[in-house]
C-alpha cells in the first residue's frame, strides 16, 4: 500500500491486488496457502460491497420428491451415530446431485437412470480429488440404500467408479531416539499443560506404554507429587525412585492435601497396582519392590444401598408429561418404556423401531453391553402407548426402520444428556406437586 500510495482500502483495492498476484491463473493450479489469500480477499470484497458475509456452505434445499427421499436417507444414516460434519457433507453431497436431476428435468425417483448418473460423476471437477472420491462414495451408498429398501428395482451402486484417492500416510507407530528428542525439545514446561505433556511422551518412551494405558493409569499426578513433594524432576524419575514407602505417601497426600475421598485414593492406587503388575514383567530386576507396591490394600469404603422410586412415585412421574403436545407424548413414551424394560438409558436411545413387535406376545429386543442382547415381554398398556407414538412420527413405514426410536426436534437421536434433562425436569415437576409425599420420594 504504500509503494502504491494508497491511504485506505476498498472493494477496487482488494481486486487490484488478486489481478497483480494472481492474474488470471486457474484457481485450481493455486497453492493451499495461495488459496486461502484468494479466499480472505474474496470475502473481504463481499463485505464490503455488501455488508455481508455469506455462509460459506451451500444453503440445502429438499423440497421435492426426490428430495425427501434423500432426506430420508440423512436420517437414517445419522441414526448410525456418523459425526455431525460427516452428516453435513453427506447432505451437501446429496443436495448438489439433487441440483444436477433438477437442471436436467428429473422429478422422480424412478426416472434416474445409468446416463444421468454417469454423465453427473463426469462432470465433477477431476482436479479436485477428494471432492470426487466424496461425492462417489455418497452416492454408492444411496443407491445401495435405495435398492434395500426397494424404492429403486435396480441396484446402481455399482455405476460409481473406483477412485484412485491415496490417503494421507499414518503416523508412525515407532520413532528413533532423535526423532523422540526433537519431540521432547518442542515442549514448553514452563507451563502446567506442557508438565503434563512432557511427563505423557516420558511414559511412553521410556516404558513404553500405548495412550490407552497412559489415559487410563491417570499416572500423570504421582508424577507431578514426585516432582513437587519428593524434588524429584520427571527427566530424573526412575523406577528405582519408586518404592513402597513412597506410593504409601503419596496416597497420603492424596486424602490430607488435595482432600480425595476414600474411593479416589483405591482408584489411583488400583492404576498404580495396574502399572507395576506390567512393569514386573518388563523390568523383573526389582521384582520384590514391585511386589511390596502391589501388597498395598485399598481401603474399604461404604456400598452405596441403590436408590428406587416407589409405585406411587412412578405414577406420579408418568403423569407430568402434557399428552395434549407432541413432545409430551415422546416424553411419556420414553419414560414408560424406560420403567417397563428396566433398560439403561444407552440401551433406550440405541432402539430403533426394527426391534420392537407389537403383536401379541409384545416384545422388545434390548441390546445391552458387549452386544448381548434379551427379549423383554411389554405391558398392554405400554403397548398402546408405543403404537400411538410410533403411528404419530411415521415410524411404522418399512424406509423407517432403522430410524432412532426416539429423537430430539432436529430429528436426531437422543443422547444421555438430553434423556437426563427430560427426567429430571419431571423428577422436579412431580416433586413441586407434592414435595412431602414420602410414596414417591426416592428411597434411601
Amino acid at each position: 500500500m504504500k509503494l502504491q500510495d494508497i491511504n485506505f482500502i476498498d472493494s477496487t483495492v482488494c481486486k487490484n491486488y488478486l489481478l497483480q498476484e494472481f492474474g488470471h491463473r486457474d484457481y485450481n493450479t493455486l497453492s493451499k496457502h495461495e488459496k486461502d489469500r484468494v479466499k480472505v480477499f474474496t470475502t473481504l470484497i463481499e463485505f464490503i460491497e455488501t455488508g455481508t458475509i455469506l455462509p460459506s456452505k451451500e444453503i440445502t434445499n429438499f423440497n421435492c420428491s426426490i428430495g425427501r427421499i434423500m432426506i430420508d436417507y440423512i436420517t437414517f444414516k445419522t441414526s448410525q451415530r456418523l459425526a455431525k460434519h460427516t452428516i453435513l457433507e453427506y447432505e451437501q453431497q446429496l443436495y448438489r446431485f439433487l441440483r444436477y436431476l433438477n437442471e436436467n428435468m428429473v422429478v422422480s425417483i424412478d426416472s434416474i437412470n445409468q446416463l444421468h448418473i454417469l454423465n453427473y460423476i463426469k462432470q465433477i471437477n477431476p482436479q479436485k480429488k477428494s471432492l470426487a472420491r466424496m461425492a462417489i462414495r455418497v452416492l454408492r451408498d444411496f443407491f445401495k440404500y435405495l435398492y434395500n429398501q426397494k424404492v429403486l428395482n435396480k441396484d446402481y451402486s455399482w455405476l460409481m467408479p473406483k477412485d484412485n484417492y491415496k490417503a494421507q500416510a499414518k503416523i508412525p507407530s515407532s520413532y528413533s531416539k532423535e526423532e523422540i528428542e526433537k519431540l521432547i525439545a518442542t515442549i514448553d514446561r514452563g507451563r502446567a499443560v506442557g508438565k503434563r505433556d512432557y511427563s505423557i511422551i516420558l511414559l511412553a518412551a521410556r516404558l513404553g506404554l500405548r495412550a490407552s494405558d497412559i489415559a487410563n493409569l491417570k499416572f500423570v499426578l504421582f508424577i507431578s507429587f514426585m516432582e513437587h513433594v519428593r524434588n524429584i524432576k520427571a527427566e530424573k524419575l526412575s523406577l528405582k525412585s519408586i518404592t513402597k514407602e513412597t506410593v504409601i505417601a503419596f496416597l497420603d497426600w492424596l486424602q490430607v492435601e488435595r482432600k480425595s475421598s476414600d474411593t479416589t485414593r483405591n482408584i489411583r492406587l488400583a492404576a498404580l497396582h495396574s502399572f507395576f503388575r506390567y512393569v514386573q514383567y518388563q523390568n523383573p530386576d526389582n521384582l520384590y519392590e514391585y511386589q511390596n507396591i502391589m501388597s498395598i490394600r485399598s481401603m474399604k469404603t461404604k456400598n452405596t444401598v441403590m436408590n428406587y422410586l416407589s409405585v406411587e412415585g412412578i405414577k406420579l412421574l408418568l403423569d407430568q408429561p402434557d399428552v395434549n403436545t407432541q413432545k409430551g407424548r415422546r416424553d411419556l413414551s420414553l419414560l414408560s418404556l424406560l420403567y417397563d424394560t428396566g433398560s439403561r438409558v444407552q440401551e433406550i436411545i440405541d432402539l430403533n423401531p426394527s426391534v420392537i413387535r407389537l403383536d401379541k406376545p409384545s416384545t422388545i429386543q434390548i441390546t445391552g453391553k458387549g452386544n448381548k442382547t434379551r427379549i423383554v415381554p411389554l405391558l398392554e398398556q405400554q403397548v398402546v402407548i408405543l403404537k400411538n407414538y410410533l403411528h404419530e412420527h411415521g415410524l411404522l413405514k418399512p424406509q423407517a426402520r432403522q430410524y432412532p426410536l426416539f429423537s430430539n426436534s432436529h430429528q436426531e437421536k437422543l443422547t444421555r444428556p438430553g434423556v437426563t434433562h427430560i427426567l429430571l425436569k419431571y423428577a422436579n415437576k412431580a416433586r413441586e406437586k407434592d414435595p412431602y409425599e414420602q410414596n414417591y420420594r426416592l428411597k434411601e
